[in-house]
């Protein structure tokens, strides 16, 4: 399928950082809607198909974003992560697309950011089950809990290809996000289901309380 008169955002750094920040908290919303029950699994159901057409619409345009992208459905794919109707509803739509326009696949850059996601994905599940069991205590193991909470694999991976040339910058800026919009729609998951105020941004430290109803 020819998707030449579809290109308009192919360099556009603006359109990669919008269509990053709504996918990353579009997935966390489908996730609490069937995991936490915070969101209406109604909307989800809605919501999948439609982010899957802008999964693959961003794929399509741009190789790298498309590789980013591709590497993340493979890592949650591959550890069993989608598990649900919504997440399933939007995977086949993403793999539809992409099967009819063709796809512009960037092998080792791909092959390097699945096994770094793989690693996120199983590191992340580790923390979840075993933290506490932990024997070591301080410093180094909240640092290994918020590694992989945070999965910093793959973050190391996007900034690795990016110093190299592979992937530009403004990838690597859109892919955090994807994380970003991921963990604000978390934080706002769980103020729905405990009733708390503060909202803690990834990574700054910082405690906002502006979600107030």
């Amino acid at each position: 399928m020819d998707i030449s008169g579809l290109v308009l955002f192919e360099n556009n750094p603006y359109f990669f950082l919008a269509a990053f920040a709504i996918l990353g908290g579009g997935i966390k919303y489908i996730d609490d809607a069937f995991d936490e029950r915070t969101f209406s699994k109604d909307r989800a159901v809605f919501t999948a198909p439609v982010l899957g057409v802008l999964w693959a619409y961003t794929s399509l345009v741009n190789g790298a974003a498309g590789t980013i992208l591709l590497a993340i459905i493979l890592s949650v794919f591959l550890t069993g992560k989608i598990d649900n109707r919504a997440h399933k509803i939007g995977l086949v739509t993403v793999i539809a697309l992409l099967i009819l326009a063709g796809f512009e696949i960037m092998w080792i850059p791909l092959a390097v950011l699945v096994i770094a996601g793989i690693f996120d994905e199983k590191g992340n599940d580790i923390m979840d089950e075993k933290a506490k069991s932990f024997t070591f205590n301080g410093t180094i193991k909240k640092f290994i809990i918020q590694f992989f909470r945070y999965r910093c694999v793959m973050k190391i991976g996007v900034v690795a290809l990016t110093i190299i040339g592979t992937i530009p910058i403004y990838l690597f800026a859109a892919f955090l996000l994807f994380d970003i919009a991921y963990h604000i729609v978390s934080k706002i998951s769980k103020k729905k289901k405990t009733g708390s105020s503060d909202l803690a941004l990834p990574w700054f430290g910082q405690n906002f309380s502006f979600l107030d109803s």
